[in-house]
C-alpha cells in the first residue's frame, strides 16, 4: 500500500487569477492522484527574485496574497503527479508570474488591494444581497425558457466603481471608499486576451469545486475599479461570490439592486 506523503508549498495567491488553484485542480485530476488542500494565510512576501531565478516558484516574487497548502497525495508519487501535469503547469506558472509582474509595476497597487480588500470584506453582506437580485433572473424559470436568453452571454461581473471619501486617511481601512456607480458585465465585455482567460477559470473552477460537493452553484465575481486621480492604470481586483442555483431558481421578488449599494 503506497504510504502518504505530505507536502508544504509556499505559493502566491494573487487576487487577480485562480490561476493556483486552478494547477492544484489540474493535478487533483490525474489518475491515481488525491489531492487534499488545506489554505492557511501566512505573511505577505515582497522579496525580489535573484539572478537566474526566473523559472522558481513564485514565491520569489513581489505578490498580493501568500498562502500555504498543505496536500496530502495518496496513491500515486508526488514527482510523479507533477511531471505529468507539468505541460498545463508550465502555462499556468508564466501567466501567474505575469501577474504579480503587473501589481509590483504600479506603485501602491499592493498597498491598496489591501485597503479594497477589508472594504470587500466589510460589506460582504450587501454585495452579496445586491448580486443576488442583480443575476437571479437568469435562473428564474420563465427567463431560462426563453431560447433568446439564454442564447446570450451572461452577465457574471459586477464592476464596483469607488472613490476615496475626503477623510480617506484617517478613516478605517474599510471605510475609505464609497461606490459612486456599479453596473453588470460578461467577461468578455470587461476584461479582455488573458484577463477573460483568468476569470473565466476562476468562474469555472468555484463552480466546479462546489458541483463536485454535489451542490450546483453559479459565481458572480465582483470587480472593485477605483476612479481616484492617480490609480487609473492599477491593476483590476476580483472576488468571488458563489450562490445555489436552486436559490436562485426560485420565485423571489425582484428588487432593483443597485439601491442596495
Amino acid at each position: 500500500m503506497a504510504s502518504a506523503q505530505t507536502v508544504r508549498l509556499s505559493c502566491t495567491l494573487p487576487l487577480l487569477s485562480p490561476l493556483l488553484w486552478w494547477q492544484v485542480q489540474v493535478l487533483a485530476t490525474r489518475p491515481g492522484c488525491i489531492l487534499r488542500i488545506r489554505h492557511e494565510s501566512v505573511a505577505t512576501s515582497r522579496r525580489t527574485p535573484e539572478p537566474g531565478t526566473a523559472s522558481r516558484a513564485p514565491s520569489s516574487y513581489p505578490c498580493i496574497i501568500a498562502s500555504m497548502l498543505t496536500l496530502q497525495i495518496r496513491g500515486q508519487r508526488d514527482k510523479a503527479c507533477q511531471k505529468a501535469a507539468w505541460p498545463e503547469h508550465k502555462k499556468l506558472c508564466m501567466m501567474n508570474q505575469n501577474t504579480l509582474a503587473m501589481y509590483s509595476s504600479v506603485p501602491g497597487s499592493i498597498e491598496m488591494t489591501k485597503l479594497i480588500n477589508a472594504f470587500i470584506d466589510k460589506h460582504r453582506p450587501t454585495l452579496s444581497a445586491a448580486v443576488f437580485q442583480a443575476i437571479h433572473h437568469f435562473y428564474i424559470p420563465s427567463s431560462t425558457a426563453d431560447p433568446a436568453a439564454t442564447a446570450q452571454e451572461r452577465e457574471d461581473v459586477l464592476v464596483l466603481d469607488l472613490r476615496s471619501r475626503p477623510n480617506a486617511r484617517s478613516a478605517r481601512p474599510e471605510e475609505r471608499f464609497c461606490v459612486v456607480d456599479a453596473r453588470m458585465e460578461t467577461v468578455s465585455s470587461f476584461f479582455s486576451g488573458a484577463q477573460a482567460y483568468a476569470m473565466s477559470l476562476r468562474i469555472l473552477q468555484d463552480t466546479e469545486s462546489e458541483v463536485m460537493e454535489r451542490m450546483p452553484i453559479c459565481t458572480v465575481l465582483v470587480t472593485p475599479v477605483l476612479l481616484d486621480a492617480g490609480v487609473e492604470a492599477m491593476p483590476p481586483v476580483v472576488f468571488p461570490f458563489s450562490f445555489p442555483v436552486d436559490a436562485l431558481a426560485k420565485n423571489v421578488d425582484p428588487m432593483p439592486w443597485k439601491p442596495m449599494l
